[in-house]
């Protein structure tokens, strides 16, 4: 017996045996053949007689093969003379388990390195040595990485200081050193953290500590805020929205009833600070089988009988921003991924797959994924005062009063996770903390340093208010309430080191648009 020739490539072959009554049909499926139910005809021919049989094969996809990818993150540089580590991260696939061996390819510098990742784990280092005479500059070098059978390369950029010159960025690398093991990781996410640090002209500090790498796309809870706060005042720059615009003329109840009451007057600009007159947290507003509609729905209705005039207290929280985006998807006809697309990452180039998760009921305050590099976009953004490259994404008015003191006269603080925290009074503006040097709110004897949305897993992004830096702390860490304070404290203790290596002023290792 034979299979007949298919477009498929299926082929096989088999025998029944002189007076038996079944046989074997051997089948050869070829890796090219996707998933699927294929109809074919096998023929069989004693000699004399021939008969055709059709019948059906389930293919079903073909298991990985043994194989794996090597990424290779370096220290923010080396001195001429001296050697340092870079950072190996191996992906495996297909029980790949084999230990991986790493050289410097050879190169017109004389830089060398070599390096190993154990059996079945995902992390190594790379020694890298560069000699005397290599003069300073960033170098693309290439690492070939072998299981024994298999070579992969992973390109990677070196920022070598020249000789007898100390390296700018020493303290800051050695602060966040000696912190690193405050930042363990969370379960499905990398050990470490990547900090950057950007001015206007670009990135000018990038370090991997750990695996944790500014390509990890990982969940940056509140750090989503200012994110979301920006897209939604994008509106507000095009006229779809105002600050003014207030919840009556856009949200309607389970009846179909505007909004009314304190809840009715709400202003945008008391979502978009958080001081709308209700609590932050809603205890039905988070499901994923619901949405956004009718999360927005339920906070109407659980605060029907408590809620305050707008601007009388901050509660920080999701429900302030649930609330504002379901009104940019009454006025924009879209969703809240596609406002987001539309305003956010379309224009700052981020991937398709960097948005926000819950299904139907994306939380707005506290769902973003995104890597690090498309972070750090977003913030040199708000670094350049509404400016990606030479394009206005933001105006200069909308960025100057998103970063404005929003309480009012007599507003209070309900709940801050600063003052839980820290014990400090910070004010917020929209979607960003008004950091002060006393942790006091701003006044003109008391101003403005930064403006951050730290998140509670630890990513830490800030602009300075002088405009000499921006810097973003790319981290994923348990979700325990205390989880953002190392990086709360490694922000305070970097910026006088930051501003120490600025005044030597480094060179941009890495351009952002």
């Amino acid at each position: 017996m034979t299979v007949q020739a298919n477009a498929q490539g299926i082929s096989g072959s088999g025998t029944i045996g002189l007076s038996a009554t079944t046989g074997t049909l051997s089948l050869t499926v070829p890796a090219t053949v996707a998933a699927g139910t294929y109809s074919l005809s096998a023929a069989a021919s004693d000699g004399t007689v021939s008969h055709t049989a059709n019948f059906n094969l389930q293919v079903t996809t073909a298991s990985p093969a043994n194989d794996f990818t090597v990424t290779v993150t370096t220290a923010m540089s080396i001195q001429a003379n001296t050697s340092g580590n870079g950072t190996v991260t191996i992906t495996r696939t297909g029980g790949e388990s084999a230990a991986i061996t790493l050289i410097v390819q050879s190169n017109s510098q004389g830089i060398s390195g070599s390096g190993s990742v154990a059996s079945d784990a995902t992390t190594g280092s790379l020694s890298i040595a560069v000699p005397s005479a290599v003069g300073a500059g960033t170098y693309a070098l290439v690492a070939s990485a072998t299981d024994g059978s298999l070579t992969h390369t992973a390109c990677f950029n070196l920022q070598v200081t020249a000789a007898g010159t100390a390296d700018p960025w020493a303290p800051v690398t050695a602060a966040i050193q000696s912190v690193q093991s405050q930042f363990p990781g969370a379960l499905g996410s990398p050990a470490g953290l990547t900090v950057e640090v950007m001015t206007t002209d670009g990135v000018v500090y990038s370090q991997a500590f750990g695996a944790f790498t500014n390509q990890t796309d990982a969940a940056v809870a509140s750090a989503s805020k200012w994110v979301s706060a920006s897209a939604i005042l994008r509106l507000v720059d095009a006229g779809v929205l105002s600050l003014d615009s207030q919840t009556k003329s856009f949200l309607t109840d389970v009846n179909g009833a505007p909004w009314a009451g304190n809840r009715g007057e709400i202003k945008l600009r008391h979502l978009l600070s958080f001081t709308s007159g209700i609590p932050g947290s809603d205890a039905n507003d988070g499901s994923s089988t619901i949405t956004l509609d009718q999360a927005v729905k339920n906070i109407y209705s659980d605060n029907q009988a408590t809620a305050q005039s707008p601007g009388s207290y901050f509660d920080y929280g999701d429900t302030h921003l649930r609330i504002a985006a379901r009104m940019a998807e009454v006025a924009t006809g879209k969703t809240w991924r596609q406002v987001f697309q539309d305003e956010i990452q379309t224009p700052l180039g981020w991937s398709a797959l960097s948005t926000f998760g819950n299904g139907t009921n994306p939380d707005p305050a506290g769902g973003l994924a995104c890597t690090g590099l498309e972070y750090t976009r977003f913030v040199m953004l708000q670094l350049r005062h509404g400016l990606d490259g030479t394009t206005r994404v933001l105006s200069d008015s909308i960025i100057n009063q998103q970063r404005t003191d929003a309480y009012g006269p007599s507003t209070t603080i309900s709940y801050s996770p600063y003052v839980a925290l820290r014990n400090e009074t910070f004010h917020y503006g929209f979607g960003n903390w008004l950091e002060t040097a006393n942790g006091l709110a701003s006044s003109t004897t008391n101003p403005v340093i930064r403006w951050s949305s730290t998140g509670k897993f630890g990513w830490a992004p800030w602009v300075t208010a002088d405009g000499a830096y921006a810097a973003v702390i790319m981290t994923r860490q348990v979700d325990l309430w205390s989880s953002e304070v190392p990086s709360e404290n490694l922000k305070i203790q970097l910026d006088p080191l930051i501003r120490a290596a600025l005044a030597s002023h480094p060179a941009v290792i890495r351009t952002v648009p």
